[in-house]
């Protein structure tokens, strides 16, 4: 006996209607020899999750926070990267639901890990991967915050060129 109870829905009617052609099958015989009582039990997407052991380095890849591993796996030893707020390895093994404090250049995030991927996907996919926390703002570390020494700068520069300097007696 087939069974196809397991397929997707698409995939499901594609071989459907191949069987049909291939051993010339009525569409009537075809639903008594696919539907038995007997179908493979697949684990749900949630529990295969769990069993997926993901690196910390590979994961920051893969969800689009670094272009190369290379460069995940420098943060993370340089300690730009926290797993729960403690300084790790590149090579931990991360759960879902465990926090990481990301600093990248002026940016800081805040994410909390949803799933858990080794592939590198569409962006789309790859923000599936965690959820971004907002980081409070009475944070001296917000993105506002970070940017606001802009004008003094600027003012200290036009300073430094208006104002002549005077050079000390010799």
């Amino acid at each position: 006996m087939l069974n196809l109870k397991h397929y997707a829905g698409n995939f499901r009617k594609i071989m459907e209607q191949k069987l049909q052609l291939i051993f010339e099958v009525e569409p009537a015989d075809l639903a008594n020899i696919t539907e038995t009582p007997e179908f493979i039990n697949f684990d749900s997407g949630f529990e295969q999750e769990k069993e997926l052991k993901v690196r910390l380095d590979k994961w920051l890849w893969a969800a689009r926070f670094f272009k190369t591993r290379a460069l995940a796996r420098s943060a993370v030893e340089h300690g730009k990267v926290l797993y729960d707020n403690q300084k790790t390895i590149p090579s931990k093994e991360i759960d879902i639901g465990s926090t990481l404090l990301i600093n990248q250049g002026k940016t800081r995030k805040n994410v909390i890990i949803k799933r858990l991927s080794t592939r590198r996907r569409s962006t789309d996919e790859a923000n599936a991967l965690f959820e971004i926390i907002d980081i409070g703002s009475d944070s001296p570390h917000t993105d506002a915050n970070l940017f606001d020494n802009k004008q003094p700068r600027k003012m200290v520069r036009f300073l430094r060129r208006s104002v002549p300097i005077e050079e000390s007696p010799k």
